[in-house]
Parts: C-alpha cells; structure tokens; sequence
C-alpha cells in the first residue's frame, strides 16, 4: 500500500474541511487535513473616543470579519500525480461564497471564499500547503431550519444560538385580513397591511364595469371617436384618424391628413351603470396593458390614458398617464402621471426595442387608481407612485379614454398599442364585502434580515409600516415571547409560523 492509499484508507480527521459539499480527503487520494486556524473566539473592533480624563468613552464594538487558514499534506507516487492532485485541489477551490464545514462541528457552516492557497512542494512526492479562506461575514449558521408555529397567539422561543438571529416571520390568511402585526418582549414590532382597515356589512363592493381585451375581442364599435376630453396643456392637439384591432390590441390605423402640430385619433367609452344603476365611482381603478417602443431615436409618439368625470357641470380630466418618446435624438422616454390637470411626476425610460419597459414582444401592465383623494398610478417597472389631492374625494369617474398622437412631419414609434382595458369601480353600494388587503389562503412572508415583505411569493412593496424595527427585532439568547396581532374582524385566526436558522460566534 502507498502512503497515499494509506492516507486515503484513514478516517476524516475531526476538524476535515468540507468546502462546497466536498471533503478534500474524499475526492484527492493522498489529501489529508493537519491543522485548522481561524475559529477561534471573534475579534471585535472597539469605537472609542479619548477624552482628557483618565481613560477613553467607549462607544461601540463590531465583529471583524475573519479568515480561516487549513493546512493540509498531500501525498502522491509521482511529481505527475502530485501536479493533478494540486491541480483537482484548485478546480474545487475555484468557487465563491461557499459553505464551510468542519467534521468537529458538522451542524454549522461558514460561509467564504478562498483567498489564497500556497504550498511546499520539497517533500518527495508531496506538498505541504495552507488554504486561506476568507470570511466577510465572521459568523457560523446551523446547517438546519428550525420552524415553530404560534400557539394561542404567540411564539415561545427558547433560542440557544450565542448570536443574534433575524427570523422568517410568516402568516397564512385563514379569512380576509387588512393587517397581520408581530411585537416582541422589547416592545419591538414588524406590522404589515393596514391596522386602520375595516370590514362592515355596508362596505361597498367592486364591480368591472369594463374588460375589454381588444387584440381577441371585437370591442372597438362600443368606444367613441376622436371626442375625447384634453387637459388644457393638450387641448390644441387635433383628434382625427381612425384606429384598428391588431394581435398587440388597438394601434393606429390611419392618422388623416396632418392639420396640426400634434394630431391623431382617440377612442373614448363611457363608464356603464353598476348594479345599483349608479353611474361613476368615486373610488375605482383604470388598467390597460402598454405597448411602446422605437426603433429609432428620430420617431416620436404619445399616448394619453384618461380618467374623466363632470365637475360643476364641465368634463374633465380627473387623471391621466401620458406615455411620451420626443424624438429629440435619443431613445429616452418619459411618463408623466397628472391629477387634475398638474404634472405629479415624470419618469424616463428607454423606449428602444427589447427594453424591459415596453419590450418587443411582451407588454407592460398600467394602472391609474381612485381611493377617495388619494390617487395611485404604476407602471410595473417604476414601482407605484402615490399623490393626495385634497378636494377631489368625490370626483366620480364616468369615463374613460385613450389618445393616440404624433408630431407633425415625424414619423410615429414603430409600436404603440393597447389591450386589456379594464376598469374596476369599489363604490358600488348595497354590498356584503369588499377585497381586503388579504384574502383567505394569501400567505405573508417578512423576513427580518432583509426587509423583504412576499405575498403568495411575490415581493410586495409598501405594505410594511415605516416604523418597522426591522434592524432590532431579532432572536437573542434565552428565551424569546413574540406576540402575534390581527385584524379584530377577521372571522378565523391566521395561522402563524416563524422559521429561524441559529447564529454562532
């Protein structure tokens, strides 16, 4: 037997390294583990401030980052052989942010990178050498989840990792909810959803009054032409033309004869009566789904989506979305959201083709929405905007429209169209219920260490309260009581989970 096959026929040293799932010992016959620096207790970088008094005033202490150095013996029968094991040595090593493993400790990890790895190769057939892993979080984590689920309302944790752990913190709605809350001994909270929200008898429901999906639909004879209403910075462009029913929905068809600096055709529908025979809503949102870009920076395009209503007797524009590409020599666009008429904000974005806007061949959701005086506008690439305009709680939306217009003597963007029109109004009366923030069955996932809030998996923004104590509210040492808080009106509990992984120094 070779010393190396001997080597290979013993037993994984207590302190083997498994880097990336793999123990060298295992895979380079001849490997063998001698010595492991580095796990030693944590150095800490102390803040303090000298002061003329004896001493100095200690502000704060942080946990440097460390670096693990194993030092190991390679045994072969030949340079050749010993050159390929190095070389396999290397390939495994050639990896980033890896877990780390050490036989004595097999139910935690680190987490590094190597940083270097040097060797000796003056032996006979045999290399000396030492791996230097560096570890920019200084911490170990156990290799298992643990996961708990609330009794009576609350977690009762008895936490014996000798570190700080940020949990998962999760709720699975077993009837409508608006908000779920978690407080903890320290008085420390994560909220999300809406603790203000209610659920009466009497709360109006939603109704689509209008779905329209243009590129499979035959929709076009139920909208008006050209009679859209303009806010007064638009009102001089020319309605004319005519528009079409395309596979991407409703595009331009024909934009007549050019009579003006801006000129195009519009199409226009009037909100139906609900099922209390109301027509308008107060409270209600406007969806479409947008096609838009250029294939050149000299074209130049815009569309104006509408929400309009009667005031004191004269029609106006309540909100619009005004989707724009200038032509002034390069592709970017912007996006402009109005609420009566003043531009609340304005968004660039690249209008070329293929860009993650208004790509080529997919589509990007839209949404103009009403709540009272509050008015929420997205586009699903900027995220969600949101604007109050005191006064206008019970401007009521009675129609919708949608404008095609280009620049006089330059040529329109190579894709413009719209699909899917739909139009929700929340302020039909006479009903039972109306969708809560969370619906039976929503599962809510915050995770403390990152802020993350995910409904049903998908990442969900501004649903956690701003006064989240999301950098302090943690596991520590001991027993740890976590108090889980819902909505009163919900019909059944939800059911609440909380998943940690323990943290070591």
């Amino acid at each position: 037997m070779t010393k190396a096959d001997y080597i290979a026929s013993l037993p994984l040293p207590p302190y083997a390294m498994s880097f990336g799932g793999v123990y060298f010992e295992n895979v380079i016959a001849g490997y063998r583990t001698l010595m492991v620096e580095g796990r030693e207790t944590l150095a800490s970088e102390l803040t303090v401030i000298d002061r003329l008094k004896d001493g100095s005033l200690y502000r704060r202490k942080r946990n440097e980052s460390r670096t693990l150095k194993v030092k190991f013996l390679i045994k072969a029968t030949s340079f050749a052989t010993l050159r390929t094991k190095l070389n396999a040595l290397d390939s495994y090593l050639d990896a980033e942010q890896v877990q780390i493993i050490f036989g004595d400790e097999s139910d935690k990890y680190y987490i590094g990178t190597k940083a270097s790895a040097s060797y000796d190769l003056s032996g006979q057939y045999s290399a000396v050498g030492t791996i230097e892993i560096y570890c920019a979080d200084p911490h170990k984590y156990s290799t298992t989840v643990t996961e708990v689920t609330a009794s009576n309302g609350e977690f009762a944790i008895n936490y014996d990792g000798t570190y700080k752990c940020y949990p998962e913190l999760e709720a699975t709605a077993n009837s409508d909810l608006g908000f779920v809350s978690y407080i903890d001994a320290n008085k420390k909270v994560i909220q999300i959803g809406d603790p203000e929200e209610t659920d009466t008898e009497n709360h109006p429901k939603m109704e689509t009054l209008i779905w329209d999906i243009f590129s499979t639909e035959d929709k076009l004879g139920t909208w008006n032409n050209n009679t859209a209403t303009l806010e007064s910075d638009v009102s001089t462009y020319l309605q004319q033309g005519s528009v079409k029913k395309t596979t991407k929905g409703v595009e331009v068809n024909s934009w007549s004869t050019a009579r003006d600096v801006r000129y195009g055709p519009s199409k226009t529908k009037a909100v139906p009566a609900d099922s209390s025979s109301h027509v308008g809503a107060a409270n209600c949102e406007l969806m479409w789904t947008q096609h838009f870009y250029a294939s050149a920076v000299t074209q130049a395009q815009e569309i104006i989506v509408e929400m309009t209503g009667t005031i004191n007797n004269t029609k106006t524009v309540i909100a619009s979305m005004h989707i724009t590409k200038s032509g002034t020599g390069s592709f970017t666009g912007r996006i402009y959201y109005y609420v009566m008429g003043k531009q609340k904000k304005a968004i660039e974005f690249n209008s070329a083709q293929g860009n993650k806007w208004f790509g080529q061949d997919g589509y990007n959701l839209c949404r103009i929405r009403k709540s009272g005086d509050v008015f929420t506008f997205q586009v699903l690439n900027a995220g969600v905007f949101e604007t109050r305009v005191a006064g206008t709680e019970d401007y009521e939306i009675t129609e919708v429209s949608f404008f095609f217009n280009r620049k006089k003597g330059v040529n329109p963007v190579a894709l413009c169209a719209i699909d899917d029109v739909i139009f929700n109004s929340y302020s039909v009366t006479n009903y039972e219920d109306v969708p809560n923030k969370f619906m039976s069955g929503d599962k809510i996932i915050a995770d403390c260490g990152s802020g993350k809030i995910t409904v049903n998996g998908v990442e969900e923004y501004g649903l956690g309260a701003l006064g989240n104590d999301w950098e302090t509210f943690c596991l520590t040492n001991g027993v740890n009581s976590i108090q889980c808080v819902y909505s009163d009106w919900a019909t059944t509990a939800p059911t609440f989970k909380l998943r940690y992984r323990k943290v070591y120094l």
